[in-house]
């Protein structure tokens, strides 16, 4: 009688479902998110099959769309041949060069002599593949939730993608085989620099070069602003200060002892992108390789620094010392080995800042009065756990883990064939961005799993 009553339900509900779906929009594939992962997924896609159904869905305004997060590195870490296609198809109609020469600057950017393109040309080009896109994007949609639709033998044939628009609130419902989540990386904030007292001092180093142009202007008197977090991002903000904003003072808070340079050496790169067969980080998405191959839990994996900029910090500290040995006096000071610990406003509408001394544990304040955070604290990388939660009771261990495809580990005999759900750009650890935020053909090298 039970098992009467349960296949009943079973298959009310997969009438319903099946005559919701065939009044909603139905895709082979949907991504959310459309920044340079969904991007790259979009030339992928075009590339091998343009005749499938694709939608993407961006919870940002077209107004607001970022291809990338802002750096104040002039360059990218990688040779323009890591583009989004050219590793797959260098006969792309997409690749850093037709673009260069689509534009106009394929000559003037061969007379650079330079293999690594700025990372503002790079953002332009990102926009560029976008363009050709724009009818598979639909902006200013917050994806809620991936819920199962189940066929009358139990098994889910599809998804449903519910998402709500940010202005007007209005629901609606998507249908998809494959979904593929592209959130990517959300600013960190560490709750010691959440106070609401400090909002419009505060910002995340992401958003440092557009917004400081504003908030330090150069006729503007000189101001003090404190910079926390380690590795590649907050030392290229120190060095940004340190050579165009010179009229400003900057401390740079740490919790490393010194400045560690990074570990990747073309080898590692080559490990990543190609694999060999024998190795037992074959298994692994190449960003979960890398914690593999360069043992994560060494002093320098999460915080390492490119040897370059180490080198020019040093040599501008150096100049420092020559010309004033009181590095108490210097307008760019480094302070190791402190945590942050607090923030609050002062009546004076500025910002006090206590520290953990991590060589013995002692908390003070510092006496420094700052007129701006820089707060270079990494990424959060777990929207996708919010957006997927639902399909926790069909994965094969009770939590969300993908394979070296990125596809989620999903009980296989309750999902039909050529079904399925994949995590892109959210497995990176959250403060080693650098490079993974310059080497885009990662993940529309990996399109052939979707």
């Amino acid at each position: 009688m039970a098992t009467s009553e349960a296949q009943m339900i079973s298959s009310q509900r997969a009438h319903t479902q099946n005559k919701e779906t065939n009044n909603t929009p139905f895709y082979d594939a949907l991504c959310i998110g459309f920044g340079a992962t969904g991007v790259a997924l979009a030339v992928a896609f075009n590339d091998q099959n343009p005749n499938l159904k694709i939608q993407f869905v961006e919870q940002q305004s077209r107004r607001s769309w970022k291809p990338s997060a802002q750096s104040v590195g002039e360059r990218m870490r990688t040779s323009f041949l890591d583009d989004l296609i050219t590793a797959r198809n260098p006969r792309s109609e997409f690749t850093f060069v037709n673009y260069l020469h689509t534009v106009g600057q394929l000559v003037t950017f061969t007379n650079l002599s330079d293999i690594k393109p700025s990372r503002y040309q790079y953002a332009q080009y990102l926009t560029w593949c976008a363009s050709h896109f724009k009818d598979q994007v639909v902006y200013g949609k917050k994806v809620l939730r991936v819920e199962p639709v189940y066929h009358e033998n139990g098994l889910v044939t599809h998804w449903k993608v519910v998402t709500r628009d940010v202005v007007s609130n209005k629901a609606q419902v998507l249908f998809a085989k494959r979904v593929i989540s592209a959130v990517g990386k959300q600013p960190r904030i560490p709750v010691s620099l959440s106070s609401p007292g400090l909002s419009g001092q505060l910002l995340h180093a992401s958003d440092c070069l557009e917004a400081t142009e504003g908030l330090l202007e150069p006729t503007q008197k000189s101001r003090h602003i404190a910079l926390v977090g380690d590795g590649q991002q907050a030392a290229e903000v120190f060095l940004k200060f340190h050579t165009e904003l010179s009229p400003h003072k900057i401390t740079w808070y740490t919790r490393e002892s010194v400045l560690r340079p990074r570990s990747d050496t073309a080898f590692t790169i080559n490990a990543l992108q190609q694999p060999n067969v024998s190795q037992p980080s074959i298994d692994y998405p190449p960003e979960l390789r890398r914690q593999y191959l360069l043992n994560q839990g060494s002093p320098d994996y999460a915080h390492g620094i490119d040897l370059d900029i180490v080198d020019k910090l040093y040599d501008l500290q150096y100049t420092l010392r020559v010309k004033q040995p009181d590095e108490t006096s210097w307008s760019y000071q480094i302070r190791p080995y402190m945590e942050v610990e607090g923030a609050e406003r002062t009546p004076e509408g500025q910002v006090k800042l206590s520290f953990r001394d991590l060589r013995n544990g002692s908390i003070s304040t510092d006496e420094t009065r700052f007129d701006l955070v820089i707060a270079a604290t990494g990424y959060e990388r777990s929207e996708y756990l919010r957006v997927l939660k639902n399909l926790e009771p069909l994965s094969e261990q009770g939590s969300l883990t993908v394979d070296r495809d990125y596809k989620l580990n999903l009980v296989k005999r309750a999902v039909s064939p050529g079904i399925g759900i994949w995590v892109l750009g959210s497995l990176q650890n959250s403060d080693d961005v650098s490079h993974y935020a310059d080497n885009s053909n990662l993940p529309s090298s990996r399109k052939n799993a979707c």
